[in-house]
């Protein structure tokens, strides 16, 4: 057993020395892509071919500026039509609830008219069962008493 552990150990190291040896040799090798290649000068251009390139750079920033403007403006037009929708909606919404109170208002004013004719009913069979009112003190005394307005004795 301790024959084939120390078998074991050895192949393991064994193993670490090839990748590690192989490590260090790739990382020595440059490959030719990533050479830099000998300076160039720069290429000459007249100014009027320089000026044609700068008006189309030009050209490009604007038409993209002029993209970009009416991407936003797009989504701003979109913006405001769901907020108009949502303003349609909430007036439909405030205009069935305010017909919903105006309903309600109608019903209790129909129920308390028509509590208040009943009440006005009973009461005047109430009194049309009891017979007729006598008078009160007040009737009693303005029709005994009719002062002489003209001046004639009785």
């Amino acid at each position: 057993m301790p024959l084939l552990l120390g078998l074991l150990l050895y192949l393991i190291a064994a193993i670490a020395l090839v990748v590690g040896a192989a490590a260090y040799l790739l990382s020595g090798v440059e490959p030719a892509v990533t050479m830099v290649p000998a300076q160039q000068g720069a290429r000459k251009v007249t100014p009027r071919v320089q000026a044609w390139l700068d008006r189309e750079a030009e050209g490009r920033a604007y038409a993209e500026k002029e993209k970009a403007a009416a991407s936003d403006e797009k989504e701003l037009a979109e913006a405001r039509r769901m907020k108009a929708i949502s303003a349609a909606e909430h007036a439909a919404f405030a205009r069935a609830r305010d017909e919903e109170k105006a309903a309600e208002r109608e019903s209790a004013t129909r129920t308390k008219d028509n509590a208040k004719r009943e009440a006005e009913r009973r009461s005047r069979e109430l009194r049309d069962a009891e017979g007729p009112e006598p008078p009160s003190v007040a009737e009693e005394q303005s029709l005994q008493y009719f002062p002489d307005l003209h001046g004639r004795s009785q």
